[in-house]
């Protein structure tokens, strides 16, 4: 486990986890590696009116805001524009996407 501090001092983990019983990246089908993450594992801000203080967390410490760090200058078109390294804003997915599985880890 590898712990971090970014910008705004909050910590958070780089860690790897191993599921008892659960799918094999790169052994298994695709779709069962899928639908055992989409079967666990969610993400969603909670409503103000329902739990303000933890929207309020989720939606100052939790989400990217672009920096110095991460933008870059690029070149389109003879105009330079600036970009995000990290390719935010991304759009929100209705479906998992599982980038290289074979050689994620």
């Amino acid at each position: 486990m590898l712990k971090k501090y970014q910008m705004r001092a909050a910590p958070h983990y780089h860690i790897l986890l191993w599921i008892e019983n659960g799918p094999d990246v790169g052994l298994d089908l695709l779709e069962e590696v899928c639908s055992f993450i989409q079967d666990r594992i969610t993400c969603h801000i909670s409503d103000t009116n329902t739990s303000p203080d933890l929207n309020f967390f989720a939606t100052t410490y939790q989400l990217h805001k672009c920096s110095k760090y991460c933008n870059q200058n690029i070149k389109v078109r003879k105009v330079y524009v600036s970009r995000c390294r990290f390719d935010f804003p991304r759009l929100v997915r209705d479906s998992i996407c599982i980038n290289d599985a074979e050689n994620s880890l």
